[in-house]
């Protein structure tokens, strides 16, 4: 089965990668759609999934971990 990655527009601060993919993952892994939430203020979960709010991280740097990401449920 499909879901849906839902996103409400704003051209001035467009998700940023990482929160797609991690959207994708998160909609796979719960078999459920996924709102991708814009910031209404400065710390404003990222993902909706059936009203559970996440906040997605994405590490930066060039060590050997630096391809993971972190999640959490906000």
């Amino acid at each position: 089965m499909k879901y849906k990655i839902i996103v409400d527009t704003n051209i001035s601060d467009p998700p940023k990668n990482h929160e797609f993919s991690v959207a994708i993952v998160i909609a796979e892994h719960f078999r459920s759609d996924v709102v991708i939430i814009r910031p209404a203020s400065f710390r404003t979960p990222d993902l909706d999934v059936d009203g559970t709010k996440w906040e997605v991280k994405s590490p930066m740097g060039s060590g050997t971990e630096s391809h993971l990401f972190a999640i959490h449920i906000s």
